[in-house]
């Protein structure tokens, strides 16, 4: 799997649960730590389904 499509699968899946979607507060990061690539936002924020 790619980077885009890392990306592109998180911002499909976290993104339209964030109380943060519509403040522009996105900093999507990828990293690899020991081996394991993880996905993350730095502003995420779970919000009410």
């Amino acid at each position: 799997m790619t980077n885009e499509e890392r990306f592109d699968k998180y911002v499909e899946e976290h993104c339209k649960n964030c109380e943060n979607k519509n403040k522009f507060l996105c900093d999507i990061r990828i990293a690899e730590i020991d081996g394991i690539i993880e996905t993350k936002c730095n502003y995420y924020k779970r919000g009410d389904k």
